[in-house]
């Protein structure tokens, strides 16, 4: 074979090999982006419950994805992420956004072609100081000076435990990425307090034969004991949410069990509410009124999908 005959073979499969590679007509070219996941709780997903705030201020619904499936409980409210979108081909489509959610930015359904974690929604336990400026600076109210030097607006509060000035205590905290007025420290959500001196501030456990069934509308996140009290964290979404009413009815305990089980249920909890914000806060109850039947037993409470080990002193 000549050197001509090589060298057309060669430019012949560079033209075939250069239009193999040409692009097709199809979606827009994806462009990667930056966001935090919110729950929105209306409107189907395909993360879940879960959409995109993009840091451009949209909300994004993805209503497909062009990669393996995701399992939606890796990913939760806060986290940030990177992605890219792509436009709905004519055969995709999802449920709308309901009309009654209020959302401060547009909305736009997409498919996702891209889905990376960059950080998980943080979360620190600190130790410090509460201090009220409520009159002492424009736009203040109390702030939380931690021990590890850092000083944290208060814009949500554990409910059911006082806010006190210069006692120690021990608080479990969320950083929001919020504008404030006060500027004397990053505004963080609290979703924990403990007083050195008095701890917990632990509402008691109501034991009767027959406990109610009322709707659950929150949703029992963790379940811990600490001392004689059960600690619950619990998730709830809509406009706001103060768990202060909310209380914990037990049956005495069951001996004849192995383990022993006590049946529990949480009643007077909020209402169903149009809004779409998701809150987590914890709760505190005393569980010493089951003491005098026995000491080991695990509480099987409604809404929660395994036993509670509890351990009375």
């Amino acid at each position: 074979m000549t050197m001509k005959k090589i060298g057309m073979l060669f430019l012949l499969f560079g033209l075939i090999w250069t239009n193999a590679c040409k692009k097709s007509d199809g979606p827009v070219t994806p462009q990667g982006m930056l966001g935090t996941m919110v729950r929105i709780n209306c409107g189907a997903s395909t993360l879940g419950d879960l959409w995109i705030k993009g840091d451009d201020g949209t909300y994004y619904q993805p209503c497909v994805q062009d990669f393996a499936t995701l399992i939606p409980v890796y990913y939760q409210d806060g986290d940030r992420v990177s992605f890219a979108k792509r436009a709905l081909r004519d055969n995709e489509h999802c449920s709308p956004i309901c009309g009654t959610v209020l959302l401060d930015g547009k909305t736009e359904q997409i498919g996702l072609t891209s889905l990376n974690l960059l950080s998980k929604r943080e979360q620190f336990k600190l130790t410090g100081k509460l201090e009220n400026l409520s009159g002492k600076l424009d736009g203040c109210g109390w702030v939380f000076h931690s021990d590890q030097g850092k000083t944290y607006e208060v814009l949500d509060w554990f409910a059911g435990v006082p806010l006190l000035e210069d006692e120690p205590l021990e608080v479990l905290i969320e950083p929001v990425n919020v504008g404030s007025i006060c500027m004397r420290g990053t505004p963080a959500v609290f979703l924990t307090a403990k007083y050195a001196k008095n701890g917990y501030a632990c509402k008691a456990s109501i034991k009767q034969a027959e406990i109610p069934k009322e709707k659950m509308t929150v949703h029992v996140l963790n379940a811990r004991q600490e001392n004689n009290n059960l600690v619950l964290m619990l998730g709830f979404s809509g406009c706001n949410f103060d768990p202060t009413p909310i209380t914990l009815y037990t049956t005495d305990v069951n001996l004849a069990s192995d383990p022993q089980v006590v049946q529990a249920t949480l009643a007077n909890m909020p209402e169903e509410q149009m809004c779409q914000a998701y809150f987590q806060k914890e709760v505190c109850f005393d569980l010493s009124n089951l003491k005098a039947t026995s000491r080991y037993f695990n509480i099987i409470l409604r809404g929660y999908n395994q036993p509670i080990p509890i351990q009375l002193h």
